[in-house]
């Protein structure tokens, strides 16, 4: 799953991994996250691919006090 959006100056792998993971927001157990500060972006991995499905239909996303888009 690609996120965007992403807070630039605070976000990092480990924020993106705990937000995916978390199971009041949906998604699933997170193989690997690719963070691209640089562009406001990362690549979210799940073992099984229904966490986008359940990640995607759940409430607005928030990581670091910053709304992104999957």
């Amino acid at each position: 799953m690609q996120v965007t959006c992403l807070n630039r100056e605070n976000t990092t792998e480990d924020a993106v991994l705990y937000h995916f993971e978390n199971p009041k927001n949906g998604g699933g157990e997170v193989i690997k996250v690719e963070l691209n500060i640089k562009e406001g972006c990362a690549l979210v991995h799940f073992v099984d691919p229904e966490g986008i499905k359940i990640s995607y239909l759940r409430r607005a996303k928030i990581i670091d006090l910053n709304h992104v888009y999957i």
